[in-house]
């Protein structure tokens, strides 16, 4: 079995200082420099971001077509549940956004537990390339652009009735070639 963090403390808490960050500067590129080496198909950015927020109170949604192998990788390194059922899920690997479910599959939330919503890491062909999309909301002064390649058709649309549900809907942290940007429910998006 491939390794995890080489140093998991410090690597871990990179990790999730670049997510908050991305997080709370919404639209915003950021690297994730200390990348294990999980087995295909799971990307280095993927497995930093599972690394670091997915544990046994967090089930984590795969495809039905990720291998064995990377599923115990997963399992093993996060002890985390696997759920293909994306309903259960709490954070979700989608590796191959073209055919990832809706985002209304996922948890939203409850009105008096929003914070029990779901967490989609999403797999893009490409960060500040692509379509651009115009980000206004909480954590943007007047308005930030974000460029990303490989999502599917409807993802925009779907995402502004993600957004005009706030406080429920889920979160989103997209990541290409080692870097992140956030996406939190509170951001409106129109495509330039």
């Amino acid at each position: 079995m491939t390794s995890a963090f080489a140093e998991p403390s410090l690597d871990s808490a990179r990790t999730f200082r670049r997510i908050l960050t991305a997080m709370s500067q919404p639209g915003t590129i950021q690297d994730i420099a200390c990348g294990p080496a999980p087995p295909a198909p799971l990307t280095p950015a993927m497995a930093a971001l599972c690394l670091t927020l997915a544990d046994m109170d967090a089930p984590l949604w795969v495809e039905k077509s990720l291998p064995r192998q990377a599923r115990d990788w997963l399992r093993f390194h996060c002890g985390c549940p696997l759920v293909e059922d994306s309903g259960q899920a709490q954070l979700a690997c989608v590796l191959k956004a073209e055919t990832m479910p809706a985002l209304a599959e996922f948890p939203q939330g409850l009105p008096e537990y929003p914070d029990r919503s779901a967490t989609l890491f999403i797999q893009v062909a490409g960060l500040g390339q692509g379509p651009a999309v115009s980000l206004t909301g909480p954590g943007i002064k007047d308005r930030q652009v974000l460029k990303v390649e490989g999502l599917p058709g409807w993802f925009w649309d779907k995402w502004q009735d993600n957004a005009a549900g706030f406080p429920l809907g889920v979160d989103v942290i997209f990541l290409a070639q080692g870097r992140v940007a956030g996406l939190p429910r509170s951001i409106s998006a129109e495509v330039l």
